[in-house]
């Protein structure tokens, strides 16, 4: 490894011999311990002759979401991919990997502290400081990196014993994290004759307008949100979401009731944790870092490449929605909300496609039994007035719900899933999204269900392409709501009422079409049950049971959306 190599020679000085066992110890995390001690004792003295630097940012999602203003939100996510580039070419030769607002560096020995000032004033010179981050570093010596015995595979009373390179990262993450635990969050109190910023709300306004708008004189932005405009205002087509939508609106007047739904789509990989720490060297750490970013970054320029595709009458079509690549195995878009369901369709193929792009990630992950990267996908579908802060916050607990469906089951890989939730103005706001299911979804028979979600990567495949067929059928919406009428008492009352339904003159005829073109005879009752009503996996309760008809509705109107932009891309 580079950095190893550079590190230890800075060291050494000039006309001295690096042993290459010690350059192997420190990126492989391989040789014998003991004589690799002997080697750096003989070459470097007593004291380790590294530092290993960690820096993770605070607070990302606060610094991003805390405006509803496009401009503003697309400026913050290009300032912390600036900041992660800057500091990988600053340190370049140092750097094991630095992406998604963190990264961790090898320098020599005397130089961490130094490294980890310039940092911080880095962060606090490009954000005016809006934005922090905390930074540690450990002096460290070839031999820390050699795992002293055979690396525990699974936690003991949620404690798993390791050596070597994970337990100097362990230490790392440990100080990193008891810097934050102890770290009040920045508060800049405005004072009473100020006019607060429009934008965050939190901070006095201290710059003009950067646009003419009704209702915007004087200052109207605090110093950090004017930096963030500035940095986003190319990126973005519209200074706030009502502007974003009216022009997709006046491009496309025939989408419906629902154009003015905007979509949080919140992708996460699955199970990346446990998978990192599995990992034995810097060198397997660095590239894993690398192919993973590179992967969501791949991923965000597919999105855009869509969005170019299905909004083919919009000039420079991808800068009617805002992206941000997170922690490196995490992407978020705020888009139309048409576009947002065709991506989250999407997503995991291309995932997977990106994965075999690489040369030697798949071999890298299956030798680590790990089938192929998978996501947990979080989708929040709303009007464009909703506040993002808000969005995101229920955007991630959609995410945390549709990875839960499979942690701790019988899934070596977690397959990638969704969950996701329609907000309408009558939509009530909750701090429980489990209750708020329970409460919309229950039925008056235990263990059946009103809702599938959330779903894995097939079924919601399977869901849209239902929902599709129902459409191209001319099932309208009226009929599919007709369908749930008996769904509310049990699954017997559900499934007599579905039959009577289907079967009727003339309405039936629909139903009946439907279900034959999707291979599902409507007078056979068991496959239509199957057809309809679908397993759930167990809770602590019990079996459980529901049916995806409601979960199909309130995507109804953003496939009829795509099917209107099918059309003009065609």
């Amino acid at each position: 490894m580079l950095a190893a190599r550079a590190a230890l020679e800075q060291v050494a000085g000039r006309g001295t011999v690096v042993p290459p066992e010690l350059t192997a110890a420190v990126a492989d995390g391989c040789g014998d311990r003991e004589a690799v001690e002997a080697a750096t004792r003989r070459v470097f003295g007593a004291r380790g002759p590294l530092d290993l630097v960690l820096f993770d940012t605070d607070r990302i999602a606060e610094y991003v979401y805390e405006s509803s203003l496009p401009p503003v939100i697309a400026g913050a996510s290009a300032i912390l991919r600036g900041l992660n580039g800057e500091i990988a070419r600053r340190y370049q030769s140092q750097t094991i990997f630095s992406g998604g607002g963190e990264g961790l560096l090898l320098v020599e020995r005397g130089r961490g502290a130094g490294i980890c000032q310039e940092i911080e004033e880095l962060y606090w010179t490009r954000t005016d400081g809006a934005l922090g981050v905390t930074t540690h570093f450990l002096e460290v010596a070839p031999q820390d990196f050699i795992a002293k015995d055979a690396q525990e595979e699974e936690a003991r009373e949620g404690v798993r014993l390791v050596s070597g390179t994970q337990a100097v990262l362990a230490r790392l993450r440990d100080c990193i994290r008891r810097k934050k635990d102890e770290e009040l969050p920045p508060f800049s109190p405005v004072q009473g004759s100020l006019p607060r910023c429009l934008s965050c709300r939190d901070r006095a306004a201290t710059h003009p307008t950067p646009v003419a708008r009704e209702g915007w004189a004087g200052h109207v932005l605090c110093s950090p949100c004017h930096r963030r405009w500035s940095a986003g205002k190319e990126e973005i087509a519209g200074v706030s979401f009502d502007e974003l939508i009216e022009r997709l609106q006046e491009h496309y007047p025939k989408l419906g009731a629902k154009s003015a739904y905007t979509g949080f789509l919140y992708a996460d990989g699955n199970s990346m944790g446990a998978l990192f720490g599995r990992l034995a060297s810097l060198a397997e750490i660095g590239f894993l870092s690398q192919a993973v970013s590179h992967v969501f970054e791949q991923l965000a320029e597919r999105a855009r490449r869509e969005a170019g595709e299905q909004l083919g009458r919009i000039e420079h079509p991808r800068r009617l929605f805002l992206s941000y690549l997170g922690g490196g195995d995490e992407a978020i878009w705020i888009v139309p909300g048409a576009l947002a369901v065709r991506i989250a369709q999407e997503l995991p193929g291309w995932l997977s496609q990106e994965v075999q792009a690489i040369p030697g990630l798949p071999e890298f992950l299956r030798l680590r039994e790990v089938a192929d990267l998978t996501l947990g996908i979080g989708l929040v579908l709303c009007s464009h007035s909703y506040p993002v802060r808000y969005q995101y916050a229920l955007a991630k607990e959609l995410q945390k719900n549709a990875k839960q469906m499979f942690y701790g089951g019988a899934h070596p890989t977690p397959p990638s899933s969704i969950d996701f939730e329609l907000l309408t103005d009558s939509s009530p706001l909750v701090d429980d999204l489990r209750d708020a299911r329970e409460l919309a979804y229950q039925t008056e028979e235990k263990g059946f269900l009103r809702t599938c979600r959330p779903f894995d990567q097939d079924r919601f495949d399977q869901l849209l392409k239902r929902m599709q067929r129902a459409r191209e059928k001319s099932v309208a919406t009226s009929q599919l709501h007709a369908l749930l009428a008996g769904a509310g008492e049990s699954r017997r009352l559900f499934l007599n009422a579905l039959r009577y339904q289907i079967a009727r003159p003339p309405a039936g005829k629909r139903y009946q079409e439907w279900l034959c073109s999707l291979g599902t005879p409507w007078v056979d009752a068991r496959r239509v049950e199957s057809f309809f009503v679908q397993e759930l996996p167990p809770d602590g309760e019990g079996p459980r049971a529901g049916t995806w008809i409601a979960d199909g509705v309130q995507l109804l109107a953003f496939l009829n959306q795509l099917g209107q932009l099918g059309k003009e891309a065609r």
